[in-house]
């Protein structure tokens, strides 16, 4: 049955088709055969016995007055029939009286049964017919009867049939191709439009239903199918382009994103990256996309370890990390401020990475505490006081001067007046006066040692570039000037 399987639907049929017919009109042969034999076994026993109480009655005289001659005369008319090739006569004492050879050979019965017996052997019939007249039995006649004949009849009877055989199979074989086509050549149209439809998807295609049959059925059917896919098709198209639009959008999003933008699987492939992410790495997208970090460590610096891909896709922890460095494709270095998170990409989870170039920004970074390092040893150099406050009267900044003479390292953030001769509204208005413009005045303060100093100091505005004004300002102490001068009025005063 395996082998059928590998054959076409036309051979099989032809094959079932075949097999049938010879199974049936073999059994039918073999009825027939077995018929006509036993039909030519009765006639032959039928004319046998009726041959030998023929026989019998001719031999009765000759058995009753002993005359073997005369019997031997009623034997030899035998050769008139060809079938008997022996016959022998027994007497009431079943002793042999006379026989009768066809081929003039002695014969001699190895049986010797003396009842009414018939019994085919060596291709030979046996018939012993008993002679019998008035009930009284005089004898026995034996016929051995040659089955040649029957066996020739036998033997032209089955060429005929396997002649027969031979051209029935011929006929249904011819009657099998005319027929079947009727079956097989509406499914073979139905198997090549299926391959049609394989190769060009084209699902507008319907086919013709020729009859009301089981066949016709599967046509509407398959038309019925081919409808579904069709609807099904479209609606596919349908989604797919927006699938397509959507992507689009979404690559256009990215791409329009001045910052890098990857999607990565569980095994670290690439299933997306935004231009910025090109533009770095100096690489197509379609030579990033489908390969992983490992296929591409020599070109993109940016990798994630196993365990980040478990913890973000797997256990779904986000991760940030503050500074991360790279290079790109010149081999300059970056440095980005990264984000990992979970992401579902197409029914897909991923890591989404995005990384913020911080690079000009850490410049910046480190050009400003630069510059401020540089302000503040300037600043401590200086042989005065310098202190920033902010539009409130809040110190900012104070210079080591301020710290050493008067503690202002406690003064930051804090109002806090200074000239014992001020008091709180007279400094805001000093302060006030300040953001307006710079002026100049004299004032007296005790340091932290309790002396009088004197100052002469300058407030002035401090612009900043979209924020509130500062309030800078730089004391000079005039305390020996004050002390000179004093010297110089008692010594005056005196003259």
């Amino acid at each position: 049955m395996k082998i059928l399987n590998k054959i076409s639907l036309k051979r099989k049929m032809n094959f079932v088709i075949i097999s049938v017919t010879l199974i049936t009109v073999v059994l039918g042969f073999l009825f027939i055969g077995f018929s006509t034999t036993n039909i030519y076994k009765k006639n032959l026993k039928y004319r046998s016995i009726l041959n030998a109480r023929l026989i019998g009655e001719f031999a009765l005289i000759p058995l009753t007055y002993e005359e073997t001659d005369r019997a031997k005369r009623t034997l030899n008319k035998l050769k008139l029939i060809p079938d008997i090739e022996n016959c022998l006569i027994f007497d009431e004492f079943d002793s042999l009286f006379v026989s009768y050879s066809k081929n003039r050979n002695k014969f001699v019965s190895t049986k010797h049964v003396f009842s009414d017996t018939v019994f085919f052997e060596n291709s030979y019939l046996h018939v012993y017919q008993p002679i019998i007249f008035q009930t009284i039995r005089y004898g026995t006649v034996y016929l051995r009867v040659s089955t040649a004949e029957i066996q020739a009849e036998i033997n032209r009877s089955i060429r005929n049939l396997v002649l027969m055989l031979f051209l029935l199979l011929i006929l249904s074989l011819l009657i099998s191709n005319y027929f079947q086509d009727f079956i097989t050549k509406p499914i073979f149209n139905l198997v090549k439009i299926t391959n049609k439809l394989i190769l060009d998807a084209d699902y507008s295609i319907r086919i013709k239903p020729q009859t009301n049959d089981e066949i016709g059925e599967l046509y509407r059917s398959f038309n019925e199918l081919l409808i579904n896919l069709e609807e099904r098709n479209k609606e596919n198209e349908a989604q797919k382009q927006l699938l397509r639009n959507q992507q689009e959008q979404l690559q256009a999003i990215i791409d329009a994103i001045p910052h890098l933008i990857y999607i990565k699987d569980r095994q670290g492939k690439y299933l997306l990256v935004n231009r910025e992410f090109c533009t770095v790495f100096n690489l197509p997208e379609n030579e990033i996309i489908g390969k992983s970090q490992d296929e591409l460590k020599n070109e993109i610096s940016l990798v994630e370890t196993e365990e980040e891909l478990i913890s973000v896709i797997e256990l779904e922890e986000s991760q940030f990390v503050p500074t991360a460095k790279i290079t790109d494709f010149m081999d300059m270095e970056l440095y980005l401020q990264l984000t990992k998170i979970p992401f579902k990409f197409y029914q897909q989870e991923t890591l989404l990475g995005i990384g913020i170039d911080i690079s000009s920004l850490l410049k910046t970074e480190q050009a400003l505490r630069a510059s401020q390092e540089l302000f503040s040893k300037f600043m401590d150099v200086l042989p005065a006081a310098v202190f920033i406050k902010d539009e409130k009267g809040r110190y900012l900044f104070v210079n080591q001067y301020l710290i050493r003479n008067f503690n202002a390292d406690t003064w930051i953030n804090k109002f806090i007046v200074l000239n014992e001769e001020h008091d709180v509204k007279r400094v805001i208005k000093e302060d006030q006066k300040a953001l307006k413009g710079a002026y100049s005045f004299e004032e007296k303060l005790r340091d932290k040692h309790g002396n009088i100093r004197y100052f002469e100091t300058w407030k002035f505005p401090v612009e900043r570039f979209d924020k509130n004004k500062l309030i800078g300002g730089i004391s000079i102490e005039i305390t020996h000037k004050k002390r000179a001068e004093e010297k110089v009025n008692f010594y005056i005063r005196e003259l």
